[in-house]
C-alpha cells in the first residue's frame, strides 16, 4: 500500500494511507493522526516537547494488521515505549529476532546499536501505547545541566552501556502507569498550561524508564507477590474509578466487578499508586472538580454530585485540605486569572 512520509524534526514515520493525510502537519506542536475508518478507529498523537524530543501516543482499535516504519534518522534515538493495552511487535534492522512487547510491558532501545524498522500492531484488538523519542546527545546534555555533584550521571551512563548490547524489557513499572493515568487528569482547554503539565509528565515518565532499567540491569528486583494477570486488574480497576468518579467505588462492588480479593486488590493499589482504593478515589474526584472549577460551567453544589461526593460541607472541608483554599474562592482566583490555577 502507499505510504506517506512525515518528518517531525530528526524522527520520520511512515504512514500508510490507512491513515487521513489531512491530519498531518510537521508543524505543530501536538500534532493527531486519524485512522481510516475503513481500517479501524483511533489515532496516533505525536507531542514535540522539543526537536530533539518527542512523544507518540497510540490508542487505536483495528480491523487490519497496521504496520509503523518508525527511523531515527541519525541512529542515536533513545526509545522509550510503554504497551498499556494489547501487544506490539518491533523489528529491528540488526537484530534477527522480533520483540514482542506484552500489555502493561515496556521496551527500551537505544536505535545507535539497534535501530527500529516497524512497529506492527495486529487486527481486531484494541491497542493503547506511549513512546518517548529522545535524542541520546540532547539527553545527555540535559542531564549534565541539571548535574549538582561530580559523577552524578554514572548511573545514567551505566544504563547506556547496557543499552549498546541489547533491547530491555520490563514489566508493570507501576510508577509509569501511575504517570500514564495522571495525564488523563490534564484539562483539553488549559492551552499553554496543557503543554507545560505534559512537558513535566513526560518527563517524569522518562526518568522513571531510566530508574526502571537501572535496578533491572545493576540491582536485585523485588518481588511484588501478585501475578500478572493481578496487577492487570489492578490497573483495570484504577481505570475505572478514573473513568467513572461519579459512581460509589466500594472495595466490596470493585472485587465482584473485577473477580480479585480485597486483599490483593489493597496490595495492589499500595505497590501501584501508595494509597489506599478510597484515598485513591477521593483524589481523582478532587482533580476532576478542580478541572471543573476551571471551566465555570457548573456551580459548586452541581460539581460535588458530579464528581461523586454526596455532602457539599464534606467536598469543601476536604477541598480546602488539599488546594489551601475553598472551592468558592478557588474558581473566583482561576476566573478572575482567566488561567488553570495549579
Amino acid at each position: 500500500m502507499p505510504s506517506k512520509r512525515l518528518n517531525v524534526n530528526e524522527l520520520t514515520l511512515s504512514l500508510s494511507n490507512m491513515f487521513e493525510k489531512k491530519n498531518v502537519d510537521a508543524n505543530k506542536t501536538h500534532n493527531k493522526i486519524l485512522l481510516n475508518e475503513t481500517y479501524g478507529s483511533g489515532k496516533f498523537s505525536l507531542f514535540k516537547i522539543h526537536r530533539q524530543f518527542v512523544t507518540i501516543e497510540a490508542d487505536l482499535e483495528t480491523k487490519q494488521d497496521i504496520n509503523l516504519t518508525l527511523e531515527g534518522m541519525n541512529s542515536d534515538f533513545l526509545v522509550f515505549a510503554f504497551v498499556k493495552q494489547g501487544r506490539a511487535i518491533l523489528n529491528f534492522l540488526n537484530l534477527k529476532k522480533k520483540e514482542i512487547v506484552e500489555e502493561l510491558h515496556s521496551i527500551t532501545v537505544l536505535t545507535e546499536f539497534n535501530q527500529i524498522k516497524s512497529l506492527k500492531i495486529e487486527k481486531n484488538q484494541p491497542f493503547k501505547l506511549t513512546a518517548l523519542y529522545i535524542n541520546k546527545k540532547y539527553f545527555l546534555e540535559s542531564c549534565d545541566d541539571y548535574e549538582i555533584e561530580p559523577n552524578s550521571n554514572e548511573e545514567i551512563k551505566k544504563v547506556l552501556f547496557g543499552l549498546e548490547h541489547d533491547v530491555y524489557k520490563t514489566a508493570f513499572n507501576f510508577k509509569i502507569i501511575e504517570q500514564l493515568n495522571k495525564l488523563k487528569f490534564i484539562a483539553e482547554n488549559e492551552v499553554g498550561m496543557k503543554m507545560l503539565k505534559l512537558k513535566s509528565r513526560y518527563q517524569l515518565i522518562l526518568a522513571f524508564h531510566l530508574e526502571e532499567i537501572y535496578r533491572g540491569l545493576f540491582e536485585e528486583k523485588t518481588q511484588t507477590g501478585l501475578s500478572d494477570l493481578e496487577l492487570k486488574t489492578i490497573n483495570q480497576v484504577a481505570e475505572y474509578i478514573i473513568e467513572n468518579p461519579g459512581l460509589n467505588h466500594l472495595q466490596a462492588k470493585l472485587c465482584r466487578k473485577f473477580f480479585i480479593s480485597q486483599s490483593k486488590l489493597q496490595q495492589g493499589f499500595k505497590l501501584i499508586h501508595d494509597t489506599t482504593v478510597s484515598a485513591f478515589t477521593k483524589h481523582v474526584r478532587l482533580k476532576l472538580a478542580e478541572e471543573l472549577l476551571n471551566q465555570g460551567n457548573l456551580n459548586v453544589s452541581e460539581i460535588v454530585y458530579t464528581v461523586g461526593f454526596t455532602s457539599r460541607s464534606y467536598f469543601s472541608k476536604i477541598f480546602k485540605l488539599e488546594y489551601g483554599t475553598s472551592p468558592t474562592e478557588y474558581r473566583a482566583k482561576a476566573l478572575d486569572n482567566n488561567v488553570a490555577v495549579i
